[in-house]
């Protein structure tokens, strides 16, 4: 998450839970990493763990990302500022026949999951600039 005009403020962005202590504290230091966590399980035993980074610096990717050569959008490589990475991953641990029909449900219900954490990490000012 940056903001989309290089102001300041992830609090604009970000609920207040993930921030921590950043928003009072960033008056007086530079936030060089905080980070949040938290793990969930849903009613269909699908484990999600949701981390939001803040950092300041250049964007980095997530380390699970970085031996695939993801290459980051043009308009993010010269990002040099406090940012927030929202890294979710989510997994479902029993195994099953394959069936395409039962995998396509099983990767709804896995993007459902990921976009629990999503909607509740982010403010709707920051779905609006999303979908600019």
């Amino acid at each position: 998450m940056v903001p989309p005009n290089g102001e300041p403020g992830l609090s604009d962005y970000l609920v207040p839970g993930v921030l921590g202590l950043t928003p009072h504290i960033t008056d007086r230091v530079t936030i060089r990493h905080a980070e949040y966590l938290v793990q969930f399980q849903t009613e269909e035993r699908i484990e999600v763990n949701a981390r939001t980074r803040i950092q300041s610096g250049r964007i980095v990717l997530p380390p699970d990302l970085q031996p695939l050569a993801v290459r980051i959008a043009d308009r993010f490589t010269t990002v040099d500022a406090v940012h927030a990475i929202l890294d979710t991953d989510a997994l479902y641990r029993e195994r099953q026949a394959f069936e395409a029909e039962a995998l396509r449900t099983l990767m709804t219900k896995l993007r459902e999951a990921v976009g629990v954490a999503f909607d509740a990490t982010v403010t709707p000012k920051a779905v609006a600039a999303w979908r600019k």
